[in-house]
């Protein structure tokens, strides 16, 4: 046997000094912290994934949403009746759009935040061209809302990375 730390004793010393620093007090059996830190990895990045996928629709919804209770009714309280409804058109658009964009990055391991951004503008200006008459006024929000929704995608999703 070499010198050294045994692996019980190494597992053990990351527990203390690097889990417990970062993830708070946990107590396993020695045998399984191995595979419960592989796991609890996986799970980081699986859900970083969801939430930032969850949290990219909240963006166009909140701008709709203002805008909508603002010409309408000249009050923007009610954007919280409005922000809803332009969530669940946000999350469908999002869907078809966004997701077969992150898994084809994904696979060819593309996602670096330029990238992201860059996505998040064209997907921006083909929701303006396919949903809106050509007005730039109208072009460059929804490029802009493209931009905001990829940034807060990127800030959530590389938390799990």
């Amino acid at each position: 046997m070499e010198r050294g730390l045994a692996p019980c004793k190494i597992r053990t010393w990351f527990f203390r000094h690097f889990w417990s620093k970062t993830f708070g007090t946990l107590k396993v059996h020695r045998s399984f912290l191995t595979v419960h830190v592989v796991n609890r990895g996986m799970m980081k990045r699986r859900t970083s994934t969801i939430l930032a996928f969850l949290a990219t629709p909240v963006i166009p919804a909140i701008w709709f949403g203002v805008g909508m209770a603002q010409s309408l009714f000249n009050d923007a309280r009610l954007s919280v009746r409005f922000a809803p409804y332009f969530y669940l058109y946000a999350l469908v658009i999002m869907m078809f759009t966004a997701l077969p964009a992150y898994f084809i990055g994904r696979h060819f391991n593309l996602i670096r935040w330029w990238s992201v951004l860059l996505v998040g503008v064209l997907i921006g200006a083909a929701v303006s061209l396919v949903l809106t008459t050509v007005n730039f006024a109208e072009f460059f929000t929804f490029c802009g809302l493209g931009f905001l929704s990829s940034l807060t995608f990127w800030l959530i999703w590389r938390k799990g990375e």
